[in-house]
């Protein structure tokens, strides 16, 4: 009787550990597949926003302001008011986005305008 007991108890015990491990193994799986899927996201989003948005430097020279791409210093537009610029660049650059990263104060001045 003690026999049974005993082999009964042990396949129990076996089940209960092979579960137990079979729940660490899913956790840190799931934990893998996040850290990939996070990895491939943002690396989409890194891509999506180098190909849509262009980094600019606004310069002024005689009441006018000049907009440069500052990754290869091209020229972008021109323009006197704020109006102008956004109309200028749009017209270029019809489906991407402006950041200005040099000559803000500038920049503050054209949002005066």
């Amino acid at each position: 009787m003690i026999d049974v007991l005993l082999l009964v108890g042990i396949v129990i015990g076996a089940f209960h550990t092979g579960w137990v491990l079979r729940e660490i193994w899913a956790r840190h799986r799931a934990r893998q597949l996040q850290e990939q899927l996070i990895n491939v996201l943002f690396d989409d989003i890194h891509n999506q926003l180098k190909e849509n948005i262009i980094p600019m430097r606004v310069e002024k020279h005689n009441e006018e302001y000049f907009l440069y791409n500052t990754k290869n210093q091209s020229f972008i537009c021109q323009g006197k008011t704020r109006d102008e610029l956004k109309n200028n660049f749009n017209y270029a650059h019809p489906k991407k986005k402006g950041v200005i990263l040099e000559g803000a104060e500038i920049w503050r001045e054209v949002n005066d305008k």
